[in-house]
């Protein structure tokens, strides 16, 4: 044995976990001159509520909020607290933040290889796990974008309540499992896909050789605190979500949803293994099952992996398996998600179970002392594909513009990154571009209704009335709802003295308005009052 390898065997204890830690944040490197994209401005920029350290408690009552009036069917409070502190410490500088969810992912990284460590006492299969959770671009939706950070910070406090289960278990200490349940608690508060962690401390590990109803009984015991906190939590979360529950159960057919993952798994499956075409909006086409080349070949590949992964009985395989089809029942739609049907953000917590499988593989191959090298020279090429895959990708996630062109380009039959694109061109006075995006948005989509209602704004203010209030009048008849078109189409009538049409269309403002348009309101309702005959301003689409 030469002095390099007994130098390595010392130091592995801390060198490799340096080596994860320093991993993770080099490939996010570039990604520290981010700014904030996407709902970040609403949820963070322009939010006043996540701002005042005063208003802490209240977090925990309360539900989340996009825009300071707007509440939300989530509860996620300590997400939300740490945009509190974060605006104590950098206001509005996006380094801080993006500084933020960098070293959550760290954090995570870490945890992970501990957690495997104790599992299966590999530290090869530890860290070839978490140095592919690292760097996998698969991950860097949720680190880039800020307003994600709900998902790594579950992540952690899953990962840390599972390591100190297993140490309570080995030391038999009442203390520690109250504190695995506490860290269980606090990943609830994050987001509520760590619920699904009693089910893995119950599945796990069944090498003990202790009869397995001995087994069962014992983890329900240690699990009491677990139901004690999720108690809490549900007690939560009932009376803060009390008012906003139906969103979640009537965003679609529940047999429409289910049926959906027949498209969505062998999809998340491709983009995990063959990452070359990441999309921070994935569409769900209407007529997926006619994609019957991708589901046959998808869905074979899927159950040959299957038969052989079950039949080859590794320990770690199995356990990889489990946890990725455990934590991917909150993302299967089985309770409407509000935000996306699919999102590779949603896959932070679950693909850890196919990391495992992964690296448990490569693993056996060195292990079995044929093509050592070849394994390690493959495994090499992995990690610098995928970590350049990551570095590419941050640059996408750089500003709004550079995050809908990308949409625009990956998924070009969906109108979401053209009338969003568009949005960011008029934000910048450009509104020649904005009004192509917006009329590429109306060749996909005819009757968007907000893509209209910008178009409307777009003649309203070049002086073309009469064919701006066309496109409010279509704008309106595609969405009742859409109180900003009906003030815009009021705010025309009156310019046309068409004023009896202009105030019903007023009325109807009042009706639709949440309160975040306070201004507007109260305009209204001073030309009601008689005290204002006019308003020299047009609307401003937040």
């Amino acid at each position: 044995m030469n002095s390099l390898t007994e130098y390595f065997l010392k130091t592995r204890r801390y060198l490799l976990p340096l080596i994860l830690a320093c991993a993770a944040i080099a490939v996010y490197a570039n990604s520290f001159g981010n700014g904030f994209v996407w709902d970040d401005s609403q949820i963070i920029v322009t939010n006043n509520e996540n701002r005042d350290l005063s208003k802490i408690p209240g977090l925990f009552v309360s539900t989340d909020t996009a825009y300071t009036y707007d509440e939300s069917s989530y509860y996620r409070p300590l997400n939300r607290l740490t945009y509190v502190l974060e605006y104590k410490l950098y206001e509005l500088n996006p380094f801080g933040y993006h500084a933020g969810n960098i070293l959550l992912h760290a954090t995570a990284v870490l945890l992970l290889y501990y957690l495997l460590n104790s599992l299966f006492s590999s530290t090869g299969l530890a860290f070839t796990t978490a140095l592919l959770f690292a760097v996998h671009p698969i991950n860097s939706e949720t680190v880039n974008f800020i307003s994600a950070r709900n998902n790594i910070l579950s992540t952690v406090f899953v990962l840390s309540s599972f390591i100190v289960f297993i140490r309570a278990e080995i030391k038999q200490k009442t203390v520690y499992f109250w504190f695995s349940g506490f860290l269980f608690f606090l990943g609830l508060l994050s987001k509520e896909i760590a619920a699904m962690l009693p089910i893995m401390l119950l599945a796990y590990n069944f090498k003990f050789s202790s009869p397995i109803a001995k087994k069962i009984r014992q983890k329900f015991i240690s699990l009491l605190p677990f139901a004690f906190f999720a108690i809490i939590y549900i007690v939560l979360r009932a009376i803060t979500l009390s008012n906003n529950i139906e969103p979640v159960f009537n965003t679609n057919n529940f047999g429409v949803r289910i049926l959906q993952n027949i498209y969505i798994i062998p999809k998340y499956l491709s983009v995990f293994f063959l990452p070359s075409n990441l999309n921070a909006y994935y569409l769900i086409p209407e007529d997926y099952l006619h994609f019957k080349t991708f589901l046959i070949s998808g869905w074979a590949i899927i159950m040959l992996l299957l038969f052989y992964l079950i039949k080859s009985k590794r320990p770690a395989a199995i356990f990889g398996l489990v946890w990725f089809a455990v934590n991917f029942i909150p993302i299967s739609n089985i309770i409407a998600i509000p935000s996306a049907q699919m999102a590779e953000r949603y896959m932070y917590l679950p693909a850890i179970g196919l990391f495992i499988i992964t690296a448990e593989y490569l693993n056996t191959f060195y292990m079995k002392g044929i093509w050592n090298k070849a394994v390690i020279s493959c495994f090499v090429i992995i990690i610098f594909a995928l970590s350049l895959i990551t570095v590419k990708r941050n640059t996408i996630w750089k500003n709004d513009f550079s995050l809908f062109e990308s949409i625009t380009i990956s998924q070009p039959e969906s109108p979401f990154g053209y009338y969003n694109l568009g949005c960011v061109y008029k934000g910048s006075g450009d509104l020649q571009n904005a009004k192509k995006e917006w009329e590429k948005t109306l060749e996909i989509a005819p009757l968007h209704s907000n893509a209209l209602n910008q178009l409307g704004n777009i003649y309203y203010l070049s002086g073309l009335l009469t064919k701006a209030k066309v496109y409010y009048y279509s704008s309106v008849q595609s969405d009742p709802e859409n109180a900003e078109a009906h003030y815009n189409l009021a705010m025309t009538l009156e310019n046309l003295n068409d004023t009896d049409e202009a105030f019903l269309h007023y009325s109807i403002f009042l009706q639709k308005a949440s309160p975040e348009y306070a201004t507007q309101i109260q305009q209204v309702k001073n030309k009601f009052s008689g005290n204002l005959s006019r308003d020299q301003g047009h609307f401003k689409e937040r």
